[in-house]
């Protein structure tokens, strides 16, 4: 079974057994759920579209996912390429003075 289709699995378990275990009265307190699906990643080679602002309080989404993106590949030691190409309202972060 692929990697994919097991955290598909354990996903659409974990949707049909939570509401049920949420909804019982007299159940003690669920123990903290832990998937852990080992996932090897390969050489990969991605494009980040920056045209607009998105930001969660002052930082930029996409600059945040583009940073944790880039420390799981490398403490996996997997090649990656990222290209961001930055127009429109994001076109501002190449800017300075």
């Amino acid at each position: 079974m692929s990697n994919i289709r097991r955290v598909a699995l354990a996903l659409s378990l974990i949707t049909a057994i939570h509401p049920v275990a949420a909804c019982a009265a007299d159940s003690p307190p669920a123990a903290e759920l832990k998937i852990d699906v080992p996932v090897t990643l390969k050489a990969s080679k991605v494009v980040f579209n920056m045209d607009h602002l998105a930001f969660a309080g002052d930082q930029s989404v996409g600059l945040t996912y583009m940073r944790l993106m880039l420390q799981n590949y490398r403490s996996s030691k997997t090649p990656l390429e990222i290209i961001a190409v930055f127009h429109g309202g994001a076109g501002y972060f190449l800017l300075n003075d």
